[in-house]
């Protein structure tokens, strides 16, 4: 395990360009993007990602990203959705998805006031499942998703709480956009 704190800052277009790259195999990409065919159209993926503008990436000393993920949903009652979590294949198995997610779960509190963090992953993907019942998300049921073949596929919801007082007490944010 990695236990270099690496920085963060929000995604910007050179870094999407650079993320749609990372997905190994057909499986991962439709882990990420569950509507894409592979090979990938990594023009049209970039463009996905631009639209979530609350993408945040963790970077290398040379300020290029490593590990991204996104916010979504944010005005659901105190729930804020993480998706299209993935680390550069080069950086996996470093600690780095845990730290991204330790990341998404202060700025979730900070600048969403949110009280839980919420994703979705594939029944078929049981190492993102162990990943993130160990990040300590529990799971509130199945349901299910169109994929790229627009053929039904299961999903499992999962939440966790976020630590009490984080949206409470955390002063709202400014951000530039």
């Amino acid at each position: 395990m990695h236990h270099t704190a690496f920085p963060h800052r929000n995604a910007c277009t050179q870094d999407f360009d650079a993320i749609v790259a990372w997905p190994q195999d057909a499986v991962e990409l439709r882990n990420l993007f569950p509507r894409a065919r592979w090979p990938a159209d990594q023009a049209v993926l970039a463009g996905h990602l631009a639209e979530h503008n609350e993408g945040i990436v963790l970077t290398d000393h040379r300020d290029t990203a490593i590990a991204y993920a996104s916010f979504y949903g944010i005005q659901q009652r105190g729930r804020v959705w993480i998706g299209h979590l993935i680390v550069h294949p080069a950086w996996r198995r470093q600690g780095l998805g845990a730290q991204l997610l330790a990341v998404m779960s202060r700025l979730a509190g900070q600048d969403f006031a949110a009280t839980e963090l919420a994703t979705i992953c594939f029944a078929d993907n049981a190492a993102a499942r162990v990943f993130y019942q160990r990040q300590g998300f529990r799971s509130e049921g199945w349901e299910t998703r169109l994929d790229h073949h627009d053929e039904p596929t299961r999903v499992l919801r999962l939440v966790r709480a976020l630590p009490a007082g984080s949206a409470a007490s955390a002063a709202p944010a400014i951000q530039a956009k």
